[in-house]
């Protein structure tokens, strides 16, 4: 059968694949390639075309694309050879494997692997290959499931897991180069632990990226280019993003959750993150990425018709805040600035504002998060139990769900109140239009953006334009 089937061949197209090429050498490949070659010389075929896809999976777990052999619907004619390595080399995944079959079917192509030859359009050929199919479907399920317990056992005791985040090194064995433990970096750790202070404090991202980059200190884009130095540079979305990675205060993570306490120190408290989480995840509080703002409401004010957010536009009778759904108001910004402005200078002399803020922190939300404090710990005691067997997986499951639950529902409550410590500290002075205005625009929006709404209506309202402190529903 295989002398008839190689009368048959004109052309040989030989593809390799590897799974995980860290070093980028792709060595596996060469070889796959090599042996793929003594294949065609034996067989007396003429190599067309070698195509090689390396660091890519074939199963159905794999993310990444192959584009090599998406090339093969394209490349593949009647009279070809198709020559891999083994069957798992092409595919390991069944819908793939149909897919191919049937081109291979449909243009007479033949399939060689392992030395041999198969006719795709002949039954038992079929079987075979299907049947190596699911034996490579088999070994890639079964290393899977084992690779998942391992991650999710190591999750559960808190063990560190993935890249080293910005603000850590490693501490290695000198002899094998293995991680003994995540320690904190001298350099980056002390960076980390100025930014969560100074956003605690009050200060604006923009303010806290424009300081960084000033003194030139190594971000993580610098940390993760070692090796070909990269600057980088500071952004307040980079900031934001390192500030909310939990890792920072020592919590492991699996799926995006919060699962038990990290085997490696911490750099802030877990009470800190959480007051840094219900500021930042505030998108009223949070500095977009761009140019510093110039004007005082813009992207602030809100529409009172449709909800949008108000922009400056210039107008021929001068600035203007916009509504940028529907178009539905316009205001002028001398009008609309004036007006927040004597409700500020108001707000900062009077003695409820004085005692609304007094409070570094809601009592509700202090306690709220020492609760979530307190479930994560007897979560992790619980999680020891279970895995040492004193508490059965229905009875941990159960447990574990109802606290995960309550976390959530605590994490709600923790973040309605945020303290604005730039506001604490004006409030009560004498002159307050002098104490206002000799901050900067960005202190001035921080403080408007995180205690105010501002709405703008139709000049018809009653109020055209109306403020209130958040959360409240009166002026």
């Amino acid at each position: 059968m295989v002398v008839k089937l190689e009368m048959r061949v004109k052309r040989a197209i030989i593809y390799t694949r590897v799974s995980h090429d860290k070093s980028g050498r792709a060595r596996s490949v060469e070889e796959q390639e090599a042996d793929c070659r003594l294949a065609c010389e034996r067989f007396g075929w003429v190599v067309a075309m070698v195509l090689q896809d390396n660091d890519a999976g074939a199963s159905r777990w794999s993310k990444k694309k192959r584009p090599a052999y998406d090339d093969l619907a394209k490349i593949l004619q009647p009279g070809d050879v198709l020559v891999t390595w083994e069957a798992s080399r092409a595919q390991r995944d069944r819908r793939a494997y149909f897919a191919l079959s049937e081109l291979c079917a449909e243009r007479g192509v033949l399939w060689c692997y392992k030395g041999r030859v198969f006719d795709l359009n002949d039954t038992q050929d079929r079987f075979l290959t299907l049947l190596d199919l699911g034996l490579a479907e088999k070994e890639v399920d079964e290393t899977r499931d084992r690779v998942m317990r391992t991650l999710n056992s190591n999750a559960a005791k808190g063990l560190a897991h993935g890249r080293l985040p910005y603000g850590y090194t490693a501490e290695r064995n000198p002899k094998s180069g293995e991680i003994i433990e995540r320690i904190l970096d001298p350099v980056e750790a002390p960076i980390v632990r100025e930014m969560a202070d100074r956003v605690l404090a009050g200060e604006s991202l923009r303010s806290i990226a424009k300081d960084l980059n000033e003194r030139g200190l190594p971000t993580p884009q610098s940390r993760d280019n070692r090796k070909v130095p990269v600057k980088g540079v500071w952004l307040p979305t980079v900031i934001n993003r390192l500030l909310m990675k939990p890792t920072i205060a020592g919590l492991r993570t699996h799926h995006d959750k919060v699962v038990a306490k990290g085997d490696w120190p911490a750099i802030i408290t877990e009470d800190e993150f959480e007051r840094l989480k219900a500021i930042l995840e505030d998108p009223l509080n949070v500095n977009p990425r761009g140019s510093a703002p110039k004007h005082l409401l813009s992207g602030i004010a809100m529409c009172g018709v449709c909800g949008a957010r108000c922009y400056r536009k210039k107008r021929s009778y001068g600035d203007a805040y916009q509504c940028t759904g529907d178009l539905c108001v316009l205001r002028k910004v001398e009008v609309v600035d004036a007006h927040v402005m004597e409700w500020v200078y108001a707000m900062l002399k009077d003695e409820r504002a004085r005692e609304r803020l007094s409070q570094t922190d809601d009592s509700d939300a202090v306690a709220a998060r020492q609760r979530i404090v307190a479930l994560r710990n007897r979560l992790e005691e619980y999680t020891e139990e279970a895995m040492a067997g004193g508490i059965s997986a229905t009875a941990f499951g159960k447990i574990e769900q109802r606290w995960r639950e309550e976390i959530v529902e605590l994490e709600t409550v923790a973040h309605q109140s945020v303290a604005f410590p730039k506001l604490q500290k004006l409030l009560g002075r004498g002159d307050a239009r002098q104490t206002w205005e000799g901050l900067g625009i960005e202190e001035q929006r921080e403080i408007i953006r995180a205690t105010l709404n501002v709405t703008i209506n139709r000049s018809t309202d009653p109020k055209p334009i109306d403020i209130s402190w958040r959360g409240a529903t009166d002026s």
